[in-house]
């Protein structure tokens, strides 16, 4: 009798194909805000999710911990693993422009380019206004944005093969006229009934800083720190990505 296998997602195999380097270099840059900074916080959001490793690195630190993805496919995988570890995170789809939680937090994260996933200027304005109004005064924001730089020539219009962990073919376009990398994904996963081809499409955008900081400035966020992620130099236009530790000053109240 055939045993029917549940085929998997690009949610179920994101973990093993994007790997763990970029993750540690992210928590380590996190960790050294922290530190450097002395950012104290008991209460986090973890905007954009995904499966849901860093709300779970640190609901493991006994932070009250809330995750939020637009994939209800990345939160079921994020549900998962919490489950597993037997550790509590609160998990919710919704897109990060429309930020909706019960109670403000001390702290928003917001990793792996998800920023650049905005489209347009209107919505990484309306998304960094949401984050200040749903934190508290004082309360902090770190997140990444991928530079132009980065998307166009590291990425910009190529094609990638790779047999780790899974046969996978990375096919990348460069949009100059719109600052928009197209990015195709094609695995071929092995399961119980054979081999699955699991596709993604994604969309990243290119925002210059003067730009990007125009908009922190209009959320009523005041810039920290900012830094190239690799290596750990002050940012600029010639990094891969620019990561921020940003702060709402007391007293500033946003609708």
């Amino acid at each position: 009798m055939a045993v029917n296998h549940p085929a998997p997602t690009f949610a179920d195999i994101y973990d093993a194909v994007v790997g763990d380097d970029y993750q540690e270099y992210w928590w380590r840059g996190f960790e050294r805000f922290v530190a450097d900074h002395q950012v104290e916080f008991s209460t986090v959001c973890d905007v954009a999710c995904g499966t849901g490793r860093t709300a779970l690195r640190l609901a493991e630190q006994g932070k009250q911990v809330t995750g939020t993805d637009l994939s209800a496919d990345m939160i079921r995988v994020a549900r998962a693993h919490c489950e597993l570890a037997g550790i509590q995170v609160d998990f919710t789809v919704q897109p990060m422009q429309e930020l909706s939680l019960p109670e403000p937090v001390d702290l928003i994260v917001c990793a792996y380019d998800a920023l650049n996933a905005l489209p347009s200027e209107d919505l990484l304005r309306r998304t960094l206004g949401g984050f200040s109004a749903h934190l508290n005064p004082g309360g902090h924001v770190v997140c990444d944005m991928a530079t132009i730089r980065h998307l166009c020539e590291d990425w910009g219009s190529d094609e990638i093969r790779t047999d780790d962990p899974y046969p996978s073919v990375w096919h990348s376009v460069w949009d100059d006229d719109r600052g928009m990398l197209s990015l195709h994904l094609t695995v071929a996963v092995p399961t119980g009934g054979g081999i699955c081809r699991v596709t993604e499409r994604v969309c990243e955008y290119g925002y210059s800083q003067a730009l990007i900081e125009d908009a922190i400035a209009a959320a009523g966020l005041v810039i920290q720190d900012r830094r190239d992620l690799i290596p750990w130099t002050p940012g600029s236009d010639q990094g891969d990505r620019w990561f921020y530790l940003l702060q709402k000053p007391q007293g500033v109240t946003l609708p």
